[in-house]
């Protein structure tokens, strides 16, 4: 089980969001989708803390595949055309995030 985590987080770069549900995640990736196991807590520890963002309660986007981040209606556009929302709470710190992701391109 570990090893099909693991196998899954390899490549992070193809991953676009990963949602919760539960103590289930999917991970959306360029061109497919893996449910693993585990509560999206535990996958944010295995993540890249500077590509990767906690958004809401449910979701983390990896910035890598994002298109526009628009405060005013609280979401976030990936590349792709899905739209994932910022929740209030995490507002403050999306925006921070993104301006330290800009820095660093």
């Amino acid at each position: 089980m570990y090893r099909n985590f693991f196998r899954a987080l390899e490549n992070q770069k193809e991953i676009k969001f990963l949602r919760a549900n539960i103590n289930y995640t999917t991970i959306y990736f360029k061109m497919r989708e893996r449910v693993i196991s585990k509560t999206l807590n535990l996958v944010m520890g295995e993540l890249d803390q500077g590509r990767f963002c906690r958004c809401h309660r449910s979701f983390i986007v990896n910035f890598d595949h994002i298109s526009e981040v628009d405060f005013k209606n609280n979401i976030i556009k990936i590349d792709s055309g899905e739209v994932i929302p910022i929740s209030r709470r995490s507002r403050a710190f999306v925006r921070r995030f993104s301006k330290q992701y800009i820095m660093t391109l």
